[in-house]
């Protein structure tokens, strides 16, 4: 009896961690070269070295976005510093979607003692409970950045709005970052 309820564990376990890792359509060869780039200071502790994971796979539960301000193909200037390299770089809006989009903090699951405060943006797609408020606890269900799959945080804030991937090209040179989840719309700006 024991070996069966092993067995099932077994399985179950196995069959959780396939479907963690299933890949929704938008995901493809393309965002295969996608390398990782360390946060700005505002996204981190001051002594933070973790680092965002581009690699990220969208919801399949997203809504794509009735009436975007960028629509997909939108040629844009990045306002935000999410990352280093981000503010001022060019990009274009590859998805929109409506949701809600939090800033949460976190405790890495990796190992670090430090907490990730105020990282931008999470949607409430990747988050559980959905529906969350400022202050609320959730799991965040999200692989952003190192340890942050399955790590327990709090909303900081929380806002309805369209979440935009954006491919862009950072300030700072190297490789173009395709897919970068998530922008917000008053992080972007119609390229002329």
């Amino acid at each position: 009896m024991k070996r069966k309820i092993g067995l099932s564990a077994m399985v179950i376990g196995f069959a959780m961690s396939l479907a963690a890792c299933s890949l929704s359509e938008k995901e493809t060869a393309r965002d295969m070269d996608h390398g990782k780039m360390s946060m700005s200071s505002n996204q981190q502790t001051e002594s933070s070295s973790m680092e965002m994971n581009h690699e990220s796979v969208i919801p399949v539960t997203m809504k794509k976005a009735t009436k975007p301000m960028f629509p997909v193909n939108t040629k844009v200037i990045l306002k935000a510093d999410h990352m280093e390299g981000m503010k001022g770089a060019k990009g274009e809006v590859v998805e929109a979607f409506d949701t809600i989009a939090y800033a949460v903090s976190f405790r890495p699951l990796s190992g670090s003692d430090e907490v990730i405060t105020n990282h931008k943006w999470v949607v409430d797609e990747e988050v559980t409970p959905r529906g969350a408020k400022v202050g609320n606890r959730v799991n965040i269900q999200a692989n952003h950045m190192t340890g942050m799959m399955g790590a327990d945080g709090a909303v900081d804030s929380a806002k309805k709005t369209v979440a935009y991937v954006v491919d862009y090209q950072p300030t700072t040179g190297g490789a173009l970052i395709r897919d970068h989840l998530w922008m917000t719309e008053d992080e972007l700006v119609k390229a002329e």
